[in-house]
């Protein structure tokens, strides 16, 4: 008797990105910043402010 081994999962075609500050969808052109050598995406230039902002003050484990 044998059993089927698990496929690894395989990313999705398209993948949409969303604000890492208020989790809307970031559309088909993001703005994206580099902050401590990880891309965040965000859908305007206010969430990314208020992100850098946040991150500032309350570090790098506000946000997960």
């Amino acid at each position: 008797m044998s059993f089927p081994l698990p496929q690894p999962s395989q990313p999705p075609a398209h993948r949409q990105e969303v604000c890492a500050m208020c989790g809307k969808a970031a559309g088909s052109s993001p703005i994206v910043e580099k902050l401590d050598g990880e891309d965040y995406a965000f859908d305007s230039e206010s969430c990314a402010l208020l992100f850098k902002r946040f991150r500032s003050v309350y570090g790098k484990g506000f946000f997960p």
